[in-house]
């Protein structure tokens, strides 16, 4: 069965980690972002096969949910995730430069069932917008990966992406 991923924030960065993503993987790729127009710009480069409606939505079916969005936006999406339906198992990553208080806010899904890892990427462009996006921007570069005291490394480890 193939594997969803849900790209939260469809910029430069959200854009060009679901191009790598694709690249590499056979799966189904779907996003969410605040502008329709970047949604529907999404759409039409393929750098998603679905635009969801809501990050509610979004989440119900997700294995992999990437959050590429400012950090304080990162911290309170985290946050409404609590309340949602997230499916068991997945896996929760953001690409903020900051951690101290998302890993704080991902706390509450450990009891969800999900593991949350965050991640930091080394790259970018002065480029912006889903227009700008490279499947080969993280080629060469750094993306460090920071699980919290007690994230259970084998869910990332064992983990299959597609």
């Amino acid at each position: 069965m193939k594997r969803t991923v849900l790209i939260v924030g469809l910029g430069l960065i959200g854009g060009s980690i679901a191009l790598a993503i694709r690249k590499e993987h056979n799966v189904h790729i779907r996003g969410f972002d605040i502008s329709e127009e970047q949604m529907r710009m999404a759409l039409s480069l393929k750098v998603i096969d679905e635009a969801t409606p809501s990050i509610e939505e979004g989440v119900k079916a997700a294995d992999l949910i990437i959050f590429a969005t400012p950090v304080i936006k990162t911290e309170q999406l985290i946050q409404d995730l609590a309340s949602y339906e997230l499916k068991l198992d997945a896996i929760v990553t953001d690409v903020g430069s900051t951690k101290l208080r998302i890993v704080k806010q991902a706390e509450c899904l450990k009891e969800k069932g999900v593991t949350f890892i965050g991640g930091h990427p080394m790259a970018g462009s002065h480029k912006t917008g889903v227009e700008a996006a490279r499947e080969h921007l993280f080629e060469n570069a750094f993306y460090i990966l920071t699980p919290a005291k007690g994230t259970d490394l084998r869910a990332i480890i064992n983990y299959k992406i597609g």
